[in-house]
């Protein structure tokens, strides 16, 4: 359904000293550098990483908010990386994004009945689908069409996000850490709510977390992020399960078990120490002298469990 090749996308960062700032020298750096995947249809990715790993702007870039400086983006078969006009429009109908922020991403001005009927609107959906239709698909009663967004508790909110997405019927939706601002109990609720959807309307999805026990929760096959590339990918169970490189191991291990005694493996960080090899090399506990001389190539340990390090192949 959607191919991702050799993806990149870059920022300018802000002006460091007085010499940039006389030179007129910009730093860039990588958000996502060389990423490369597939979602196949009526399947979950879910991608997990750390916050500054780049799972958002990968998610973004694939949404066509943020351009794309390298590589492609594959949606059935067609090359959408730089498309404008109609068939930028044609192809977010597609590709949805369901925010992170239920508070943010919804007018505060607008009635539940103006941000969702929009939408139909826009697309010509008028004689298809209803805003009473997309709020009972999401299991919210018809009166809430009648509610600000401020009338509503954080869960609701997430689930008039979603319900617009849903009056497009896209084929894909970005869900961007939708679950990480929500208490727990609202947490199950959105994840079996996607559960729901996912299986009602034959949807694939992106899923973006850092949270591994939420993505292992819901997710087919699982992206492990760092740096802006990704170091490890394979089926939920098998990569949760039996982490093969040191940052997925680390990253599983930090999550705390409340029956047993917690006690995380930290490895040394150096902030300074730069690499041009692997993107973990300065923090990794294992690293060798290749290890900061070039970034290794993927290497299968099965059928569909791929690790970017040197411990193997």
């Amino acid at each position: 359904m959607l191919y991702v090749e050799h993806l990149k996308k870059s920022f300018t960062e802000p002006v460091r000293n007085v010499v940039d700032l006389v030179r007129r020298r910009r730093h860039r750096f990588f958000a996502v550098n060389d990423v490369s995947f597939e979602v196949r249809r009526n399947q979950v990715v879910g991608v997990v990483g750390e916050s500054g790993s780049g799972k958002s702007t990968l998610g973004k870039t694939i949404a066509r908010i943020y351009e794309p400086d390298e590589g492609r983006i594959l949606c059935d078969g067609g090359d959408v990386s730089h498309v404008k006009g109609k068939r930028l429009l044609d192809y977010r109908r597609k590709v949805q994004i369901v925010f992170q922020n239920p508070y943010s991403s919804l007018n505060p001005r607008r009635k539940v009945q103006s941000i969702i009927g929009d939408v139909i609107r826009l697309y010509g959906l008028e004689n298809e689908i209803s805003v009473h239709e997309c709020l009972e698909a999401v299991g919210l009663p018809k009166s809430y069409s009648e509610r600000y967004p401020h009338q509503m508790s954080g869960g609701e909110r997430q689930r008039v996000a979603l319900a617009r997405v849903l009056a497009l019927r896209p084929s894909l939706i970005i869900a961007d850490e939708i679950t990480s601002s929500l208490d727990v109990s609202t947490q199950m609720q959105i994840l079996k709510l996607l559960k729901e959807v996912r299986e009602g309307y034959g949807l694939s999805i992106l899923f973006i977390s850092h949270d591994v026990a939420v993505v292992n929760y819901i997710s087919d096959k699982v992206l492990v992020m760092y740096g802006g590339k990704i170091v490890e990918e394979g089926l939920a169970g098998e990569v949760v399960k039996n982490p093969l490189h040191p940052y997925s191991q680390s990253l599983i291990e930090s999550v705390p078990d409340p029956f047993i005694g917690w006690n995380p493996r930290i490895p040394d960080f150096d902030e300074e120490k730069k690499s041009v090899g692997c993107i973990y090399s300065s923090r990794c506990p294992f690293a060798s002298e290749k290890c900061f001389a070039r970034h290794p190539d993927f290497v299968n340990r099965g059928d569909s469990h791929r690790i970017a390090c040197y411990l193997y192949g």
